[in-house]
């Protein structure tokens, strides 16, 4: 079945990658919050393997390598407006 999923995402301490289980073939529509959460929406099939799948989350004036390669899904402010993150899909393997 094709749907529309959200998967919650957590912002790294140290790092500006995290890898999440997502269905194979996903195609990503936003990076946002919902409910307190920061969260990537994608169109998937349902019936699809989960695989690991990368993303990028860059805070603003942090160290970002070539990201412009990568696909922006959007930017999140924390909860107290007090950070900006970049999202960007990383893909399956590590650019």
């Amino acid at each position: 079945m094709i749907s529309i999923y959200r998967y919650t995402i957590t912002i790294p301490k140290n790092d500006n990658l995290i890898t999440i289980e997502i269905h194979d073939g996903a195609r990503f529509l936003r990076a946002g919050m919902q409910g307190g959460e920061y969260s990537i929406w994608a169109i998937v099939d349902t019936e699809a393997a989960l695989v690991p799948h990368h993303f990028y989350i860059i805070g603003t004036g942090t160290e970002c390598g070539d990201v412009s390669i990568s696909q922006y899904l959007g930017t999140i402010e924390s909860l107290n407006g007090t950070y900006a993150y970049h999202i960007f899909n990383g893909g399956n393997t590590i650019q």
